[in-house]
């Protein structure tokens, strides 16, 4: 891996997501260009991620809030198991469930159900976002 070779002369990179419009650029692919972002495989001291939201909606700022409860458990899963991609709703519309673990396939099954709860959490959160100014 390049990380393990290079880690020490990496340079610090920012990487900016810009977005303006939720109805354009919605929420969940938002999100999950961030949590891609923030798992790769690049010393985390060494990288920064922002997310610049022109339009500033609460939509957003409640999906990016959501996002940043799970990514404690998907960035961790994701370094364990070197998965690719690294965008968790690419991931698991193509992954199967290990069967040959148990305490694997526990841990699949929990942090998939974190997953899917996101878009529900956000769904609701969308009646109360208040009308930019």
């Amino acid at each position: 891996m390049v990380i393990n070779r290079y880690e020490k002369v990496l340079p610090c990179i920012d990487v900016f997501v810009c977005t303006a419009d939720p109805q354009v650029e919605p929420p969940l692919m938002v999100i999950n260009t961030v949590l891609s972002l923030m798992a790769y495989s690049y010393p985390p001291e060494k990288l920064n991620v922002y997310l610049s939201d022109d339009g500033g909606s609460d939509l957003m700022f409640y999906a990016l809030l959501e996002a940043s409860r799970f990514s404690t458990y998907w960035l961790p899963f994701c370094k364990k198991l070197k998965i690719e991609p690294r965008s968790p709703v690419a991931y698991f519309a193509t992954a199967c469930e290990p069967t040959d673990d148990p305490v694997m396939a526990n841990e699949w099954s929990s942090i998939r159900l974190s997953e899917a709860q996101i878009p529900v959490a956000v769904a609701f959160a969308k009646p109360f976002e208040t009308p930019g100014f």
